[in-house]
Parts: C-alpha cells; sequence; structure tokens
C-alpha cells in the first residue's frame, strides 16, 4: 500500500523492558510511532507486542526505559494518563459492562478517565454522531450483552474517537472479525489515517500487516528484531523474522485428511432449513442444512458472533427455533426440552 505518513514521530519508545518474575517480555525494545501512519506490530503469540503497547497505555510501568510523545519524556502510570496524551488502546477482548447500554459503558469510560461524567443523552447524540460520520452502525440503547463480538470492538473505537484519541491502538482487531468485517476496519484506519491519526496494529498476520500497514517492526521473544517500509518487505522474509529461521509451507489437507475412516450410513444428526432468532432478534441462523452420520467428526467454522453459538443452542433445545427441523437418529426434536435431547445421547460441552 501507499506510504503516506509523514517524517514527525508522534511516539518513541527507547530501550523498553519488561519483566514478569524470570520471564522478560520486552528487552531493551526501540519503536516509534509517525504522525499519520499505520505501523504493524507483528510477532508470534507470546513476543511481547500486546505487553509493549500495554505500556505505552499505562496498564504496565516499564522495568527500565523511556517513552517520549511529541519529543517530550513523558511518565505514563494508568490509562488515564495515556488517554490525557491523546492514546487510546482498543483490547482484543474489549473491557466492557454486559448489563449497561452502550451509552452507559461510554459514559462511564469518559467519567473514569476525566472524572466528569457526560450526560448519557449527550453520549447518545454523539454515538449517532459518529456512527453516521464513520460507518458504524451501533444502537445506542443497546446492551452490551446484545452486541456481536465486532459490534463491541466498535463500541471501544467510538469511545477512542469521543476522547480525540491521535494514537489508537488495535491489539489482534481483526481476530474476531469476518472478511466483510475486516475490509470495514481496515477502511477506518485508512480513512484516520489519512486524518492525521497515528494507528498501532498488533497482528500476528503477515498478509494483513503488509497490505494494511505503512511500516512493520517485528518482535521475537521480546525484542525488536527489524522495522520495515510495507512495500519492501514480503510474506518469507517477516516469516524468517518473526521465527529466526527460514519457513517452508506446504498445503498439508490432504495428508490430514481422515479418507480412510469408514463412516456410518445411519443419520445421527440432520439439520434442515434452519432459522434461529439471535439475542437481539435478528435471524442469526439462516437456512442452515447439514446431516452427520455415526462415527463423523464434523466442523463447523466461522468467526465469533456469526451463528454457531445459536446453532448449537437449537440443537441441544438451549434455544427456539424460528423454522426449520432437527431430528437425532431420525427423531424430531425440534424446540424439544433439553432433558429429551440428553436422553438421546447428546451433550453440550459450553
Amino acid at each position: 500500500m501507499e506510504n503516506t505518513s509523514h517524517d514527525k514521530v508522534i511516539v518513541r519508545m527507547v530501550n523498553i523492558t519488561k519483566r514478569f518474575g524470570s520471564v522478560v517480555a520486552n528487552d531493551h525494545v526501540n519503536f516509534d510511532l509517525k504522525t499519520g501512519e499505520i505501523h504493524a506490530l507483528l510477532g508470534e503469540n507470546g513476543a511481547g507486542k500486546t505487553t509493549l503497547m500495554n505500556i505505552l497505555y499505562g496498564h504496565y510501568r516499564p522495568d527500565e526505559g523511556e517513552i517520549y510523545v511529541n519529543g517530550h519524556k513523558v511518565v505514563i502510570k494508568s490509562p488515564r494518563d495515556a488517554i490525557k496524551l491523546g492514546i487510546f488502546m482498543v483490547h482484543q477482548h474489549p473491557l466492557l459492562v454486559e448489563t449497561l447500554s452502550v451509552a452507559e459503558n461510554i459514559a462511564i469510560g469518559i467519567k473514569t478517565t476525566n472524572r466528569i461524567l457526560s450526560p448519557v443523552n449527550e453520549i447518545r447524540e454523539k454515538i449517532l454522531e459518529f456512527s453516521k460520520e464513520y460507518g458504524f452502525k451501533i444502537d445506542p440503547d443497546a446492551k452490551i450483552w446484545q452486541l456481536t463480538a465486532s459490534e463491541r470492538q466498535y463500541v471501544e473505537i467510538l469511545k477512542a474517537l469521543m476522547q480525540n484519541a491521535r494514537v489508537l491502538i488495535l491489539d489482534e482487531p481483526t481476530s474476531i472479525l469476518a472478511p466483510s468485517e475486516k475490509e470495514f476496519l481496515f477502511n477506518f484506519m485508512k480513512r484516520m489515517r489519512n486524518e492525521g491519526c497515528s494507528i498501532v496494529f498488533i497482528t500476528h498476520k503477515l498478509e494483513e500487516a503488509i497490505s494494511t500497514s505503512d511500516r512493520i517492526t517485528v518482535l521475537r521473544k521480546g525484542k525488536a528484531v527489524g522495522t520495515f517500509k510495507s512495500l519492501e518487505t514480503n510474506v518469507n522474509e517477516l516469516a524468517k523474522m518473526m521465527i529466526g529461521y527460514d519457513v517452508f509451507i506446504k498445503d498439508a489437507s490432504k495428508e490430514n485428511a481422515l479418507t480412510d475412516v469408514k463412516v456410518n450410513a445411519i443419520v445421527a444428526l440432520e439439520v434442515e432449513d434452519l432459522w434461529v432468532l439471535g439475542d437481539k432478534g435478528e435471524d442469526a441462523v439462516r437456512g442452515v442444512s447439514f446431516k452427520i452420520n455415526a462415527g463423523e467428526i464434523f466442523g463447523v467454522i466461522g468467526v465469533a458472533g456469526n451463528g454457531q453459538s445459536e446453532l448449537v443452542e437449537a440443537i441441544t433445545g438451549l434455544r427456539k427455533v424460528k423454522k426449520g427441523k432437527i431430528k437425532i437418529f431420525g427423531k424430531d426434536v425440534t424446540n424439544a426440552h433439553p432433558s429429551e435431547i440428553i436422553r438421546l445421547g447428546v451433550a453440550h460441552i459450553p
């Protein structure tokens, strides 16, 4: 992607070291973020990416090292300090109160950081304003427990926008998103960059780092092992930097397929044109059909929040079926009581 970032460094972290007992999570890490750039922080799980950004956001204090914001040395003791400096972090698992509304959660967040509780009605208006401006489809009055994983993430982003974040840290934001939601997020990130916001994109996904960011810093075992312009690197180089040696990836799908396993012809579970409502009254499962034979391992994949839980709950009697049929060994158990389904030999491990 085209690098449109400026040369001014808004954040510089120098020789940052953080230990947890005998574990060195960050080992004299140097990292800088320019004004108006998307900077990917790339590394395997446990490489120290989130720890480094938690230090910048004030969740942790470094054991060694210094932090500079706009050229001035700062001591960030808490997220409140970070937000006052224009730094905001959206966590992989948003920290929201399930039983409160979107507007109430954002109001609490602003009260926590600024010690001023904005009227909820004022917050509602701002949510609608920012949602229209940036394309978020968020109901200010919806309870958090009613939201999908992506919508919860958007609530945290809205909270950052309302507090005039100039540095936005996104911690593994695509891990919970469907492809269309990823595209929306990437377009939002690019727009924010073009408006002068600086974004740290924490990820372990090589292709996303290259296609979305202007620069990439790679962490391995707590150390920064290189910073690259995205246009001047490739997946193989980054993979080697992440792991420390050349990586050869082959398609093992055929090798792993259970082609020699004999499957019983008896249909153990049949789902036919199944429609199930979600917690907000929307269609969470739409026209799903499949059969599972006795002795078969059947996989259901998808990003969290795309109907998997509702499907399983309908099969096990925990959620009402709107339309369609569920059969276990030929017996129609659509909307049956969970106890009946258990008697038929079905177990549910959430």
